[in-house]
């Protein structure tokens, strides 16, 4: 009976501590597990932090291109307005060759 209770004790003994390995195998994988998940946190932290970048650049850059189109508009608007004095210049030196021909002709007219 003694024997019996020593091997039964024993087959006890040897389940609890069977027992513990696992569950100091489950914790050491659960480490592992919380581990990989903090880099997964961080990693995910980081390519938020990046998509914040990149919004933040397509902002600015949409900024530039708005105020190149602005600019390119003035300088259109400008180049139009410098034609048309161009041409209006073109059509008073015209006027005054035509006058200044008239003006020659009536100094002529008054020859000593």
């Amino acid at each position: 009976m003694i024997d019996g209770l020593q091997a039964e004790s024993a087959r006890a003994v040897s389940a609890m501590t069977q027992s513990r390995n696992q569950s100091l195998t489950v914790v050491g994988q659960a480490d592992e597990a919380n581990g990989a998940l903090g880099q997964i946190t961080a990693h995910i932290t980081q390519i938020s932090d990046m998509n914040i970048q990149v919004a933040t650049a397509t902002e600015e850059q949409s900024s530039v291109v708005g105020e190149l189109n602005r600019n390119v508009e003035d300088i259109n608007q400008l180049t139009m307005e410098t034609t048309d004095i161009a041409h209006r210049l073109t059509a008073s030196s015209r006027s005054l060759q035509q006058l200044s021909g008239e003006l020659d002709q009536l100094v002529g007219n008054f020859r000593l």
